[in-house]
């Protein structure tokens, strides 16, 4: 039994996706949760009196303003560490969305360039896993039904050559032949060398 191989990130954030557009909204998000729970709590406790004990001196005034001032002075470490922290848990789970997606736009593209030569591999915990597999199938089923047509490509070209046709015919049936073959050579299939 071979020793699967391990695929790891080797970049965390990729630009032609909508992963960064995705860290981007979520951090808004949270900037924006961080400050409506201010204003909440600021508005839930606006009749209270808070005394803050700050540079041993004794502090008493409303609720709200003691909070808001000591929020913004010092506040945004919270919301600076609170957003690191959160970029790096959206750079994970969001690549766990736009790798795979990225890999399998890739994998089109390259198909549609005719190498159907390669398997689709995703990370064991990417998701779009079927997406894969169905992707890979499908080069699978293309790449034998190619490799059948070039067969009956050169049993046909073999067959006009044996045959004891004559004329305009039998050369255009010749060149119609080896213009398919040609085209089919193009495809680079699984298996071949």
């Amino acid at each position: 039994m071979t020793p699967q191989r391990r695929y790891k990130r080797r970049i965390y954030i990729l630009k032609d996706t909508a992963q960064p557009r995705y860290i981007f909204i979520y951090f808004v998000i949270f900037c924006m949760g961080v400050f409506l729970f201010s204003i909440v709590f600021s508005l839930l406790s606006m009749e209270t009196i808070s005394i803050v004990y700050k540079n041993q001196y004794f502090n008493v005034g409303r609720t709200p303003a003691v909070l808001l001032t000591d929020l913004f002075g010092s506040g945004w470490v919270i919301v600076a560490l609170g957003g690191i922290l959160l970029f790096t848990v959206t750079v994970f789970f969001t690549h766990r969305i736009s790798g795979p997606l990225y890999h399998l736009n890739a994998s089109i593209k390259t198909m549609s360039e005719g190498d159907f030569s390669f398997p689709v591999i995703l990370r064991k915990k990417d998701d779009a896993k079927e997406l894969a597999e169905s992707l890979n199938r499908l080069s699978d089923v293309m790449s034998r039904r190619i490799a059948a047509m070039r067969v009956t490509s050169r049993q046909l070209k073999t067959t006009i050559e044996e045959s004891n046709f004559s004329g305009d015919s039998a050369a255009e049936l010749k060149r119609l032949a080896e213009e398919m073959e040609a085209q089919l050579e193009g495809f680079t299939l699984k298996g071949q060398d």
